[in-house]
């Protein structure tokens, strides 16, 4: 605010001279508004727009009040007394009795509060002690920017101009964030399509691991436990052959189980990632086509976005980590994974429900893997072989390894006293004997860590 627009505008506020206070606000940390005479004056020393006048809404107050607007409702005096600019520069004072509340609209823009010339309190952060020299005015005053239109105040016209101001601002801040959270939505919606595609490729291999089973099914008798690969003639393309990998460790009818069952995962998984490809690509269009018009959207379409985003990133607020990965599947099925002996059992004793399952590798340390369902569900078998995979994952077993996973569900876990480890003791346990492969992830989706 210049010094001449300052001084038009207090000239017409000289009608609060006198008037009775009322309530006393500080929405944050740079502006202050205090209520005179039933009119709310905006005190703004800092920020983008210093500025003073009066505004018609009620200020929303923050959820913790700064220690300034207790210093203002403690000391100043229940009328108004003085209001003046200083010096015909962009200082201004309102006196309250024995209180008076120095304001500096340039520089980093301050507001002091002096009890009997004294300093006691001060917007932006240490109270000093004593209020420094002034500069020189700097050169000759500078025509106002606006003035009274129609049947406009001053105090009115400041009030629009300001207000069209601070509302474009605020209206270009949010174009920028929504526009950078945007951009790291498509990022991460493009990065998921190709791994959706990617998993989709995996599982248009059922039809060529079931015919390798059908391969082993007919020539069983031919093959002996320890062989590592095996070269049969083939059932579809007569006169040629197929040379199928087996696992040492396992008999000719374990190794073909293990290509039909894995060639029945990828089947089933097969059609939930086509329909979640399906899905994250429509929406990748449709995140593109809003970035693309970002710059033309207007207020309720910018709102509307802000609605839709994720807050998380640069520019949002801050929000705390938690120590577990999330894991989303189908039906809304969520499996958290701890990262470490604190995060199992908060994991377990504070976050989970007791209807919840719980998976771990047993009788070795591990991490510690919840599935949530939602109510008392029994759990699918595929959800509890996800559960399984990702315990496998975190303890680092081999691909192609078998190991024994426990569970149960959380109600039958109790922590042990005076562990400040994980460990927890089991009841009522099950066991389930898995062999490491991630195609069984296949429809679940790791979140954002939040």
């Amino acid at each position: 605010m210049h010094a001449t627009e300052l001084q038009a505008v207090f000239d017409e506020l000289q009608r609060l001279v006198g008037q009775h206070r009322g309530q006393v606000w500080q929405p944050s940390r740079g502006e202050v508004v205090i209520e005179i005479g039933g009119e709310r004056l905006l005190i703004s020393p800092g920020g983008a727009f210093p500025r003073v006048h009066t505004i018609t809404r009620r200020p929303k107050q923050p959820k913790r009040p700064f220690s300034f607007q207790g210093a203002l409702r403690a000391h100043l005096g229940p009328r108004l007394t003085r209001l003046a600019v200083i010096g015909g520069d962009r200082v201004c004072e309102l006196e309250f009795g024995d209180a008076v509340l120095h304001i500096r609209l340039f520089g980093r823009g301050r507001g002091v509060l002096l009890v009997n010339n004294t300093p006691v309190s001060a917007t932006d952060g240490p109270t000093p002690a004593e209020l420094p020299p002034l500069p020189p005015v700097p050169g000759p005053p500078r025509p106002p920017r606006f003035s009274p239109q129609g049947d406009e105040s001053w105090d009115d016209a400041a009030r629009r101009w300001f207000g069209e101001r601070v509302a474009t601002t605020a209206r270009n801040n949010m174009r920028t964030g929504i526009r950078r959270r945007l951009v790291r939505e498509v990022k991460r919606t493009r990065r998921l399509v190709r791994a959706l595609a990617s998993d989709l490729d995996a599982a248009e291999r059922a039809p060529i691991l079931r015919a390798q089973a059908d391969v082993l099914a007919c020539n069983l008798h031919q093959l002996t436990r320890g062989q590592d690969h095996a070269v049969l003639p083939s059932l579809e393309q007569p006169g040629t052959n197929v040379e199928i990998r087996l696992d040492t460790k396992l008999s000719p009818a374990e190794n073909m189980n293990r290509l039909y069952k894995k060639a029945g995962r990828l089947e089933r998984s097969g059609e939930r990632v086509l329909e979640r490809l399906d899905t994250e690509e429509n929406r990748l269009a449709d995140l593109s086509a809003k970035l693309e018009g970002i710059e033309d959207a207007d207020l309720p379409a910018l709102r509307a976005l802000d609605k839709l985003l994720p807050k998380q990133g640069r520019g949002a607020a801050p929000t705390k980590r938690v120590p577990w990965d999330t894991w989303l599947g189908p039906g809304g099925m969520r499996l958290r994974v701890g990262h470490n002996a604190a995060a199992n059992r908060k994991l377990c004793f504070s976050v989970s429900r007791g209807r919840d399952w719980w998976l771990h590798l047993r009788d070795r340390p591990g991490a510690h893997v919840v599935l949530a369902l939602g109510g008392a569900q029994s759990p699918p078998l595929e959800a509890l072989l996800a559960g399984a995979q990702l315990v496998l994952i975190a303890a680092r077993i081999p691909e192609g390894t078998a190991a024994d996973v426990q569970y149960t569900e959380i109600r039958h876990l109790r922590p042990i006293p005076g562990e400040s480890g994980g460990r927890v003791r089991v009841a009522e346990e099950r066991v389930l004997r898995v062999q490491r492969d991630r195609s069984a992830l296949h429809g679940w989706d790791k979140q954002d860590q939040v």
